[in-house]
């Protein structure tokens, strides 16, 4: 779980694929609960992104997927 998350923006089917099972299984994360997601660089909280040699913090950053809070 730890390495699809890490890629969760990386791959569209991938991120599809852990929305859909956050939503049915109504849970957050993996072992660890929503704090793996500090594993993927745009939600983790000290992660930095730098765009002509501007840092910016993603805005995502110290949140989660909107499927760790929509439950059907």
């Amino acid at each position: 779980m730890q390495t699809t998350i890490a890629k969760y923006r990386d791959d569209p089917d991938l991120q599809n694929l852990i929305d859909f099972s956050q939503q049915f299984l109504e849970c957050c994360g993996g072992t660890n609960g929503p704090q793996d997601w500090e594993n993927n660089v745009y939600f983790n909280c000290t992660s930095e992104i730098i765009v002509n040699e501007i840092k910016y913090r993603p805005a995502e950053s110290c949140g989660v997927p909107f499927s760790c809070c929509a439950y059907p």
